[in-house]
């Protein structure tokens, strides 16, 4: 699956495919798999349809896409934050959360690949100066995702909580166009 990704990223690059947000992001990533790929792709898929019984535990109620490969189930969570201002480090809550969910996801049965894509112009994401421990997980060059405490977020962000995951996840920022996008992989425990 990775591959298939990394291949989408290239040609989206290569034919110069506008990413204006995130719905659309989605939407040809989406298209790319399904007639690229011959995958059974779906979108906002709920977990009750999944799990009818047995979701209450999850941080999130749909998939932002959902793929099944034989017998088994690959997902992708996407954020695309733009704007510079007081929303980034809401956005790089949710993201953590997106991660938090795909963990959870990665523990049941017939889950595979659980990816956690983002792509951003928001130079806030990658050059700040902000020693706020959520700015600095996204870093310069390399994105370390990891537990975030209630005491590490901004004062407007502690009603959330903080987030524990089960191991910290890395990446790498990549560029396209004035925009930049990592690709980070959430694997099962043993």
């Amino acid at each position: 699956m990775l591959n298939d990704i990394n291949r989408f990223f290239e040609m989206i690059k290569k034919e110069n495919i506008e990413l204006y947000n995130e719905s659309g992001l989605q939407h040809e990533l989406a298209l790319y798999l399904r007639y690229e790929k011959n995958y059974d792709v779906k979108l906002e898929y709920p977990v009750s349809r999944l799990f009818p019984d047995n979701y209450a535990d999850l941080v999130k109620r749909e998939l932002d896409i959902l793929i099944k490969i034989e017998d088994k189930y690959h997902v992708i969570e996407l954020k695309m934050p733009k704007n510079q201002n007081a929303g980034t480090p809401n956005a790089m809550y949710n993201i953590i959360k997106d991660v938090k969910f795909l963990e959870q996801l990665s523990q049941r049965d017939n889950f595979s690949d659980c990816y956690s894509i983002i792509v951003t112009s928001n130079t806030a994401f990658w050059n700040n100066n902000n020693n706020n421990l959520i700015y600095t997980l996204f870093g310069t060059n390399d994105v370390t995702i990891e537990s975030i405490q209630t005491e590490q977020l901004p004062p407007f962000l502690q009603r959330r909580g903080g987030i524990e995951l089960d191991r910290q996840y890395k990446a790498s920022w990549n560029n396209y166009s004035d925009w930049r996008y990592y690709i980070m992989k959430i694997e099962r425990n043993s």
